[in-house]
């Protein structure tokens, strides 16, 4: 063993100090790591010649290329590799060295990877087998999806109302009221429509589809809020061959504003009023309402009857929940107008006896809530604002704000008597509720529901000094249409308004409303759907975060 070892010892020794090993380390390069390279060794140096082969060419490391080098300008263009040693098994000369994927690799039988086929590679996706995107039907079916979804509710009693009168002739015409929705508030709130694909957004497409909605439903009348300029010339130029319009923009630099479009074939227009809240009265905030008076065309044969006048308004409320006092000055200011418009219409028949009172049409976005002070205030026409909190004035809460009690609040209110009481029955009151001081004196009321004289001065139109406080209830007040309204969809739906009338991120249930006065019947009005896609607006089949309401109204001439 001893002699085997000692044998091999000195094998490896003289194999290593060997003169012939010497000679071959010197004569090999890269054995003693100089920076050294011929063309065989490194192709990209290209032809040299054999003194340049023999001494070797110096390689510039630093240089971008290995192109750069030191070799007397002379440059080869580099080729392809030809030493079969360095040829991978199965690739030809001068072909692509990747391979397609899931070729020219052993299967791999264990482990990770494809479970059917064995393998860690998988085969390519042909164009036939990549999904392609969901093509969007044409707008107007998208449209039509949508109306088609919804569901009429009809007065069944309207024949009987116009059974007792059989002399008389009637006339049905349709309004819708709808809130399109601004661009510019889809930029500036887009919280709002998070999770909304971004192509139900687009303007271009949006009022397309809105006009889609208009043509299918064909109403006689549609009032339109936050209607952009653009998009009011858009519809006027699309329906310039049956409709015409009126526009009033909001002040304050804003970009949207209240529209009506009337049926030339149905209505003529005899005169309209462009409002902005802010130029009426002082800090009432820039937004926009218009009233148009609509001539009804129809009569008998002889001409003996005069059909009678319409007046519609169109008005979209403060958006701010938390300002129900501006809210309320603004409905007041807007119902004071649209009474003032019917005594001059009044005024303008003279003692006609065959002229008949005009009617009224109220529709927009009020952004108050069926439960709330403000709605309240609307239908009935009074209100006591010591009596209640301004804060929650118009029940619009965002989702996960407090306020819900005060709802219910409110709502006992109303079913115990309402603002009807004298000073006992309120003291009761006061004690029911648990109020903090149960007193009955109006400044303290005041106080307690976090009003300030700004908010008063806006709600009552009157500045706090011009208040008799000397009056039992000296901030009560009515308004110009008090007892003569009435609620479309209530009239129909056993006192209650739809469920929902708008929808997104933050808020689900209803701010539109249509009202009337007396004289007009109401035959029938379209239900919003009960649910919708992804639980927020818009969708493909309804392009703002609203839907449009829609009455059928009969009218006697």
């Amino acid at each position: 063993m001893l002699r085997g070892a000692s044998r091999c010892c000195r094998v490896s020794w003289s194999c290593f100090w060997s003169p012939s090993s010497l000679l071959l380390a010197w004569g090999n390069p890269r054995f003693l790591g100089v920076a050294m390279a011929n063309r065989d060794e490194w192709p990209a140096l290209g032809r040299g010649v054999p003194e340049q082969a023999r001494t070797g060419v110096h390689v510039r490391f630093d240089a971008p290329t290995p192109m750069d080098r030191d070799d007397g300008g002379q440059r080869g263009v580099p080729r392809p590799r030809r030493d079969v040693h360095f040829n991978p098994v199965g690739f030809a000369f001068d072909q692509p060295r990747g391979p397609p994927r899931g070729q020219h690799f052993p299967h791999r039988r264990r482990g990770r990877g494809n479970r059917t086929h064995g393998t860690q590679f998988t085969p390519r996706r042909t164009s036939s087998s990549i999904p392609k995107p969901r093509e969007l039907p044409h707008l107007s079916t998208s449209a039509k999806r949508g109306v088609d979804i919804r569901q009429w509710i009809v007065n069944n009693n309207t024949s009987n109302t116009f059974r007792n009168n059989s002399t008389s002739k009637r006339i049905t015409f349709r309004v819708m009221s709808y809130n399109v929705l601004a661009q510019c508030n889809v930029a500036e709130h887009a919280d709002l429509y998070r999770g909304v694909d971004n192509h139900f957004l687009q303007k271009t497409r949006r009022k397309q589809v809105l006009l889609e909605e208009i043509k299918l439903l064909h109403p006689d009348v549609f009032c339109l809020q936050e209607c952009e300029d653009d998009v009011f010339t858009y519809f006027s130029e699309m329906l310039h061959a049956d409709y015409r319009g009126v526009h009033a923009k909001r002040g304050g630099g804003k970009k949207d504003g209240c529209s009506v479009f009337f049926k030339t074939s149905k209505f003529i227009l005899d005169s309209y009023q462009l409002i902005d809240f802010e130029r009426e009265e002082f800090g009432l905030k820039s937004n926009a309402a218009v009233i148009c008076t609509l001539q009804l065309k129809g009569s008998n044969s002889d001409g003996s009857d005069i059909p009678p006048k319409i007046v519609v308004g169109c008005i979209h409320g403060l958006f701010n929940p938390r300002r129900g006092d501006y809210k309320l000055g603004q409905m007041r200011v807007f119902l004071q107008k649209i009474q003032q418009t019917r005594v001059r219409v009044m005024e303008g028949n003279g003692d006609n006896p065959d002229f008949k009172a005009p009617h009224a049409v109220i529709t927009g976005d009020f952004n108050c809530s069926p439960s709330s002070p403000l709605y309240h205030f609307l239908l009935r026409g009074e209100i006591d604002v010591s009596r209640v909190d301004r804060r929650f004035l118009a029940g619009v809460l965002a989702k996960g704000e407090a306020g819900e009690e005060y709802g219910d609040e409110f709502q006992m209110l109303l079913e115990t008597g309402g603002y009807c009481r004298d000073d006992d029955e309120w003291l009761e009151w006061n004690k029911s509720r648990g109020a903090k001081k149960p007193h009955g004196n109006p400044q303290h009321r005041l106080q307690e529901y976090y009003w300030d004289e700004e908010g008063v001065r806006a709600a009552s139109g009157k500045l706090p000094g011009a208040i008799d406080k000397t009056k039992k209830d000296p901030y009560y007040f009515e308004h110009a249409l008090k007892g003569k309204l009435q609620s479309c969809y209530a009239s129909l739906l056993n006192g209650q308004e739809p469920p929902v009338t708008s929808q997104h991120r933050k808020f689900k249930g209803t701010v539109d409303y249509i009202f009337h006065t007396s004289g007009l019947v109401t035959e029938k009005v379209l239900m919003p759907p009960s649910k919708v896609k992804n639980g927020t607006l818009p969708t493909e089949e309804f392009a703002s975060d609203h839907f449009s309401i829609v009455a059928d109204f009969a009218v006697s001439i």
